[in-house]
């Protein structure tokens, strides 16, 4: 059979794909000390698509674009036709102290995934993404009486990524008048965080002692999603050339709603803590001697529950406004260990709270002529987003939480609508984090993504195809 001889092919090259960049996705590149805390910077888990909508990809689901937030939303695939995404992210950081100030970058791999329809109106989507960032540098210098004048240097490294399997089934479908979903993903979670913090003596008559911790994280999460959309239509007598009077219906405007619940879960983890003495020579730290060490201390951590809640509503086939809220009760995180690191942050966790806004112009009408082969200009078939966000993270410093803002823009170009549902896309995010009157850090912060969606078409894309000899 032609189309599974596609997915065999498919599923083959995401393999290969997918395993040569899990050290890039794991390496860390750039900085921001606020990755210091729990399992570091939150990933926003989207693909490139909805970056330009602020992130909003609860409510909807597009059979040319795989939902990597809300499983329900990978059930309108087009039937035969198998899928792939990849995208890389670059973002550089401007941060402001009372101190100083520093610039940082990164760059890295954004997601990898593969979209398969099963059958008509069930998908499955195998996927791998970054799901925390830690990448941090800080330096405070304090005069001690009698030790003189000494360094405190703290350093992290590293991040989790998810590999998870996703599948999504339209229960209810009535042409595109009516549509209900459900799907359920299952996450993997892996990854190692390192964390170290340096003391360093001007003083010879004392010892520079240094303290590494590792943390090691490998188990599963689940989420579950849902998602209603319905077209409401106006009708109208139509009197043809003869006289026939027939009754027409015009989509008015289309809307939808989706929610996504994932459950606070306990991950498997273990630790490793190393401290010792040491002596700098030259550009190296030479260990003196051990003070102590354990190894594969096993422990597990406390996970929130998460909450996510999207509405739009799309006039005309033309502009869909969009909204999302973000529900994430981090006060629940907790390192569970026999023993108490001297790097766990103090710093108790509270509620993250998020409120997203996105308007996107997409002609559907001549986007869905380009498919049927029409010749549409390529600018009149691509789409066009904005959005805007607002964040108050987990992270509370003297009882005052920390406010994330960002605006986006982004858009998607389709490559030959008419033969396939392949596209470019791109997206944007400028936006400030944290303020110094009230945090100890605060950034401003650009995001780039860019990403390509790949969809061969059958009829088109003989390669894809296993021929027979007679």
């Amino acid at each position: 059979m032609p189309y599974w001889n596609t997915i065999k092919r498919c599923t083959k090259v995401f393999a290969v794909v997918i395993l040569l960049p899990v050290g890039l996705v794991a390496q860390n590149t750039g900085s921001s000390p606020y990755s210091r805390y729990a399992l570091g910077d939150l990933s926003d888990g989207t693909s490139v698509f909805y970056t330009g909508l602020a992130g909003i990809t609860t409510p909807f689901s597009f059979n040319s674009q795989v939902n990597y937030l809300n499983p329900a939303g990978n059930s309108t695939f087009r039937r035969n036709t198998a899928l792939f995404d990849a995208s890389f992210a670059g973002k550089t950081v401007e941060m402001q102290s009372s101190e100083g100030a520093a610039t940082d970058g990164q760059l890295g791999l954004n997601g990898l995934a593969l979209g398969l329809p099963l059958a008509e109106r069930w998908g499955l989507v195998l996927a791998m993404k970054p799901y925390t960032n830690v990448g941090y540098k800080a330096l405070a210098e304090e005069d001690i009486e009698g030790a003189g004048r000494t360094s405190f240097i703290y350093e992290g490294i590293g991040g989790l990524n998810t590999l998870f399997l996703s599948t999504g089934y339209s229960f209810l479908q009535r042409g595109d008048s009516i549509r209900l979903a459900a799907g359920i993903q299952g996450n993997f979670v892996f990854g190692a965080i390192n964390h170290q913090r340096s003391t360093e003596f001007t003083n010879s008559n004392y010892t520079n002692v240094r303290v590494k911790n590792t943390l090691f994280v490998n188990d599963v999460t689940a989420r579950g999603g849902v998602q209603f959309e319905a077209a409401y239509r106006k009708s109208r007598v139509s009197i043809d050339d003869k006289g026939v009077e027939k009754i027409v219906r015009k989509e008015f405007f289309r809307y939808g709603i989706g929610a996504t619940y994932e459950l606070g879960s306990s991950l498997s983890a273990t630790r490793d803590e190393f401290v010792y003495t040491y002596t700098i020579r030259g550009l190296q730290a030479v260990i003196n001697d051990t003070i102590a060490a354990s190894f594969d201390e096993k422990g597990s951590i406390s996970m929130p529950w998460k909450l996510t809640l999207g509405a739009f509503v799309c006039f005309n086939k033309d502009f869909t406004l969009a909204m999302q809220y973000d529900l994430e009760e981090w006060g629940l995180y907790k390192e569970n260990f026999s023993s108490t690191s001297s790097l766990t942050s103090t710093n108790a966790l509270s509620t993250l709270n998020g409120i997203k806004f996105g308007l996107m112009y997409r002609s559907f009408k001549k986007f869905d002529a380009a498919q049927r082969g029409n010749r549409i200009h390529f600018l009149a078939a691509t789409s066009y987003m904005v959005g805007a966000s607002r964040t108050s993270l987990p992270l509370n410093f003297n009882g005052t939480p920390v406010i994330s803002d960002a605006v986006s823009f982004g858009f998607s170009i389709p490559l030959s609508p008419s033969r396939t549902l392949s596209s470019v896309n791109f997206g944007m995010e400028l936006g400030k984090r944290g303020n110094v009157s009230d945090a100890p850090i605060s950034e401003r912060f650009a995001s780039v993504r860019l990403g390509i969606i790949i969809t061969p078409d059958m009829k088109y894309e003989r390669w894809f195809y296993k021929y027979k000899y007679d």
